[in-house]
């Protein structure tokens, strides 16, 4: 009985050459490799090792496992024992595997049913990653930002490819990609709250690829410089408004009539006010809305109030159809700086009818406690006389001081879930950079001479291509595949730290055997990686270009593997202006996109 070594790029002619090599790893016998898995834990091996030595004959005092050689490993003595132990190191290393690891999956490795069941105090495969809430709702502002309009759509007509306008510093600035936002094909109705006509697109501004919303105006009579207006409001940024980002004059949009355009921040997945809660269900009824819910709201909405008053500045348009409410009910009032510019410049007043109010309060005093009516109630009344002080956005947050603070405590604790979320993203960050340098080293081909060809398959590269099918390549007792996706983030974590335990790595035809730690598994990246930098094309920059892909682009390549996965033909969007042609979808495949975003 033997071992068959190979020896290609490591020269080894016997065990204790392997034993004593400068890179220390150690070999073992094949058919002595444990059952299961085939994964050891340091200590494990080390007994392992200790009880070999103590089984041969000519084990006495002083005698070290580094003392053993070929004749003693395959001695009779030692083969029988090792034979004896066989199945008591197979237990015995199962029971470490599962008391060390949090991260075994049951089944399938995806948490369904089937082989060994989970314990309640093990991870699963989600803890690993974003939520799906949070991933979908991310996926989503991709898929937004990706919207084109398809070329048979009655929109088309006047929605124009890019639209060119003077940005804050006189400088001209292109919005390309736009997209209709109001549904509408028919002439828009006036607008309650603006008192005019207005239409409004999704765009991206070419200058820094920010989603943007144009909103278009025609046959508005300008009042005041909107200029003036644009340098008054373009540093007004508060979580609750809606940033204005320029204004300018165009007649891009059909080449014939000038048109006032303003350019708002996008928000991405909302809805106005009056979409989502006051659509009428029934006759002469409302949707209820949770009275948690309409303190977020007033919290928010007072807070932005306040933010503009402090600042000598009014909204004029405060209305539910210009404050828009995200799915994770974010409120943020638009149209902010618009009747600065096309309203007259007396005070406007929004009358309001007494029948309606007093409706609105018997109906709050039914459905809600008596602190939120008498806050509505406050809010509504005006002064009776000339003496009393007119009502305030500071005397109604003083009032709300404690409803305040439990939007406050909210906004704190969404920080830290944020930071938790982001702490799993840079340790994924740390694995994909890992994963990257082992692609790029292993099974490279290298034409040239018969050394160059054999490069990625000798020396380190041949220890990480073991390392690889270890990782990824396990099967089970019955030959089947293992699907273990905690095992694979656990070692790839082990890897890139360079932890001091040993595994034990075996070659797909069971000849090579090797006993080899992490920490120098990590020095034969690090080796093979830097022969790859000083003999290669390395492009400096190489990563930052890849995040500088236009966002354009890169959110209608989302958008392309969304439609790819929901079976959905994607459309290729004519070239502008000199830039290449970008996939793109149709809001109707869009909506059946969106489902596609799945648990992995």
């Amino acid at each position: 009985m033997g071992v068959h070594t190979n020896t290609a790029g490591f020269g080894m002619k016997n065990l204790n050459q392997v034993a004593n090599n400068s890179h220390g790893y150690q070999m073992a016998s094949a058919s002595h490799r444990p059952a299961g898995r085939g994964i050891s834990n340091s200590n494990a091996l080390a007994n392992f090792t200790a009880s070999i030595a103590n089984a041969l004959p000519n084990a006495g005092p002083g005698f070290t496992p580094n003392q053993i050689s070929n004749a003693d490993l395959f001695s009779p003595a030692a083969l029988s024992f090792l034979l004896q132990q066989q199945q008591a190191a197979a237990t015995l290393e199962q029971q470490m595997i599962e008391r060390a690891s949090s991260t075994n999956f049951a089944g399938d490795g995806l948490g369904r049913p089937g082989g060994r069941v989970r314990r309640q105090t093990q991870r699963t495969m989600a803890d690993f990653f974003v939520p799906e809430q949070l991933r979908s709702d991310l996926a989503t502002r991709s898929a937004q930002t990706a919207l084109m309009l398809g070329p048979n759509d009655p929109r088309a007509s006047f929605t124009p490819h890019v639209v060119r306008g003077i940005g804050p510093n006189n400088l001209s600035e292109e919005y390309h990609t736009l997209f209709p936002l109001d549904g509408n094909v028919e002439e828009p109705e006036i607008s309650v709250a603006l008192g005019c006509t207005s239409r409004v697109y999704k765009a991206i501004r070419s200058l820094d690829a920010a989603t943007c919303a144009l909103r278009k105006l025609d046959g508005v009579k300008i009042y005041v410089d909107h200029k003036i207006v644009m340098k008054n409001w373009q540093d007004m940024i508060h979580p609750s408004l809606v940033r204005l980002k320029n204004i300018f004059i165009t007649n891009e949009w059909d080449h014939q009539n000038n048109s006032l355009t303003f350019v708002h921040d996008f928000i991405f997945g909302a809805m106005t006010l009056q979409e989502r809660h006051m659509r009428p269900i029934g006759a002469g009824e409302i949707g209820d809305i949770s009275e948690e819910l309409i303190w977020s709201y007033i919290a928010q909405l007072s807070s932005a109030l306040r933010f503009v008053h402090s600042r000598g500045k009014a909204i004029r348009c405060l209305d539910a159809s210009k404050v828009l409410v995200t799915p994770q009910h974010r409120v943020y009032i638009n149209c902010c700086g618009i009747l600065d510019v096309i309203g007259d410049k007396k005070q406007h007043i929004t009358e309001l009818q007494a029948h309606n109010l007093s409706t609105s309060v018997d109906y709050i005093s039914a459905h809600y406690p008596a602190d939120l009516k008498d806050f509505i109630v406050y809010l509504i009344t005006q002064p009776a006389g000339p003496g009393q002080v007119p009502t305030s956005i500071f005397s109604a947050c003083a009032r709300i001081s404690g409803r305040l603070l439990e939007q406050v405590d909210f906004t704190y604790q969404h920080i830290d879930t944020c930071y938790t979320e982001l702490t799993k993203e840079i340790q994924n960050g740390r694995l994909f950079r890992l994963l990257v340098k082992l692609n790029m080293i292993i099974e490279r081909p290298q034409p040239g001479t018969p050394a160059a060809a054999s490069w990625s398959e000798t020396g380190d590269r041949y220890l990480l291509k073991l390392f690889m099918d270890y990782v990824f390549h396990q099967r089970d007792d019955g030959g089947n595949p293992v699907v273990d996706w905690g095992a694979v983030v656990q070692r790839l974590n082990k890897l890139d730290v360079g932890v001091s335990e040993k595994i034990l790595l075996m070659s797909p035809d069971e000849n090579t055997i090797l006993v080899v730690s992490y920490a120098d598994l990590k020095g034969c990246v690090e080796r093979s990686f830097h022969e790859l930098l000083i003999s290669g094309n390395y492009v400096q920059g190489g990563a930052r270009n890849a995040y500088a892909f236009p966002a354009m682009e890169y959110s209608a390549n989302n958008a392309i593997n969304m439609g790819m996965a929901s079976g959905i033909e994607p459309q290729w969007s004519p070239p502008i202006h000199g830039r290449s042609p970008v996939m793109s979808m149709t809001q109707a495949a869009y909506q059946q996109a969106i489902p596609a975003f799945t648990p992995i």
